[in-house]
Order: structure tokens, then sequence, then C-alpha cells
């Protein structure tokens, strides 16, 4: 008898350990039920479309990090350098690997510019005390 009970135990303690994970798949099979005219290769084409765009905006927030600035200032500015990239390129139509290297350019001289404005101003007046 306790064994039956140590068992439904593990299964509650694991449901509530992945609960994230199977409300998510709830989710997708839920909207792949509802839109069921929709093309499984357009499906994929949105999806990694998604995917490398939301990768990229990840890959723009490295550089303020690395720069010192923290998180709390250099997520939003790294997030800002790499959404006008993406707007620049999209405004041009740009694709491809040139488009992403155009978006590399583009957001790393966005958010070297925009981080060192800042950081100088708040060092400076530190090392004058």
């Amino acid at each position: 008898m306790e064994d039956i009970h140590n068992n439904s135990q593990g299964i509650g303690s694991w449901l509530l350990e992945n609960i994230v994970t199977i409300i998510f798949i709830a989710f997708t099979l839920f909207g792949f039920m509802v839109s069921s005219g929709v093309s499984v290769g357009y499906f994929f084409s949105e999806l990694s479309s998604r995917v490398f765009r939301n990768s990229f905006l990840v890959l723009s927030l490295i550089i303020p990090v690395l720069a010192g600035l923290g998180l709390n200032f250099g997520i939003v500015i790294g997030a800002m350098s790499g959404q006008v990239a993406i707007a620049i390129a999209r405004y041009f139509e740009m694709g491809g690997l040139s488009g992403l290297s155009f978006c590399f350019a583009v957001a790393l001289i966005a958010a070297l510019s925009a981080d060192t404005s800042p950081g100088n101003s708040t060092t400076r007046p530190a090392g004058r005390r």
C-alpha cells in the first residue's frame, strides 16, 4: 500500500516540475487542431523565421552585458540596437546571409555608440572622487 502512495506522489511531483512544458504542448496541439488549413511547410517557415529573429535579438544583448553595463541597462540598449538593425534591414528588403551580416554590423555600431556615451558619463564622475 505504501508503494502505491509513493508512486502517486512521484507522478504529482513530476507534473508540478514539468507543468510549463505540459501546458506548452497542450497549447501547441490545440493550435494545430484549430488551424487545420495551415500547411506544414508554411508552419516550419514561420517557425524558423521567428526562431532566427529572436536568436538575433538575444545575440544583440551580449555586447552591452559584456561591456559592463549590467542587465537592467544593457538589455535595453542591446534590444533597441537589434530592433533598429532589423528595421533598417527590413526597410531595404534585405534577406539571407547578406541581410543577417548587415544586421550584425548595424547592431554592433548602434550598441557600441549607445554604450560608449553612458559608460563614459557614469565612470567619469566616479574617477573624480
